[in-house]
């Protein structure tokens, strides 16, 4: 008997014990009706079993309800295998290294997946699932003759569990977060705070970030989209002359340090200029502080209208407000 309740599915004799549960509980509760009434002790003793039975109930009930395919945390069931539903392929090029690593982060992103480095350097790049057993792995090597990144090997089937699946997902950083959601902060009066792009990740990329994690996020979408200072102090140059080349009259300076690093700025556009001569004879100088991340500060020289509207003549930007500046 014992050997043939082994070789009976686990789930059917779940059902058999929830059966007889429920037929004793019938039954004790049917012929224990008018003696409850009379002797209290015994109401209580089917009282208790009443209670442990349901509980009982439940718990089969649970087991019973579960899904015949669980996978391990080990990930050692046989149909726990899965692919990760990109199309690379074997000898894909790219262009650069930044162009792989995007693609791969993307491709653990919306796998559900991570991995990691096995080797990284200018002419090699190998990674592989975070799982020891899992046999996910990829093998870039770098073209000599042209310079691309060509996908050498490529073994795209997990054979690993998803179960224990860390929410702070590795390839979650913010460089990838940002350049995912860049889109968000073009042209957008009411784009997501820190706060919102974390909920936007969760939801999107099902993976957990923190408060700091977005933040970095948006500055480094910013920066794509702007540009960041360092590229921008070398153009500066080429802006103020066309300044003065498309608005005739424009006073501009610009002054540098010892290391040619950037000290003072002065501008005052041709049309203010031109302006001024009609507004009221009242000069009003004011600075304010530059939060950005080079920091410095901000002058600014205004007058008034004949409507008592502030108008602007001339601003500039220097490291801090002292007489060297404002001279």
């Amino acid at each position: 008997m014992l050997m043939w309740a082994v070789l009976v599915n686990p789930l059917t004799i779940c059902n058999w014990l929830k059966t007889f549960h429920y037929s004793t509980m019938v039954m004790v509760m049917r012929m224990r009706k008018r003696t409850m009434r009379s002797q209290p002790t015994l109401r209580l003793q089917i009282m208790i079993h009443c209670w442990v039975g349901v509980g009982v109930w439940f718990y089969l009930e649970g087991v019973g309800s579960m899904p015949q395919n669980v996978v391990s945390e080990t990930g050692s069931t046989s149909n726990a295998s899965f692919h990760d539903g990109f199309d690379l392929k074997l000898d894909q090029m790219f262009a650069t290294k930044k162009l792989l690593q995007a693609k791969l982060h993307d491709v653990a992103m919306q796998g559900y997946f991570e991995y990691k480095f096995v080797k990284s350097n200018k002419t090699l790049y190998v990674v592989k699932c975070i799982n020891e057993n899992c046999k996910w792995r990829v093998r870039a090597s770098k073209l000599h003759n042209f310079g691309y990144f060509s996908i050498k090997k490529y073994y795209g089937t997990h054979n690993c569990s998803l179960v224990g699946r860390n929410m702070n997902h590795r390839q979650a950083t913010y460089k990838m977060i940002g350049q995912k959601f860049k889109s968000q902060y073009v042209g957008v009066s009411n784009s997501p705070t820190p706060k919102g792009l974390v909920g936007l990740v969760c939801e999107n990329l099902k993976a957990g970030v923190s408060y700091w994690k977005g933040w970095k996020a948006i500055q480094y979408a910013f920066s794509l989209i702007r540009g960041s200072p360092e590229d921008s102090f070398p153009l500066l140059l080429s802006y103020l002359h066309m300044l003065k080349v498309r608005n005739p009259g424009t006073v501009t300076h610009i002054e540098v340090d010892e290391n040619k690093k950037f000290k003072f700025l002065f501008v005052a556009h041709g049309v203010a200029i031109r302006g001024f001569l009609v507004m009221r004879k009242v000069i009003e100088l004011d600075g304010t502080f530059l939060k950005s991340t080079c920091k410095g500060t901000l002058l600014i020289a205004t007058c008034q209208d004949g409507y008592f509207h502030c108008y602007p003549i001339a601003w500039g930007v220097v490291d801090i407000e002292r007489d060297e500046s404002w001279n």
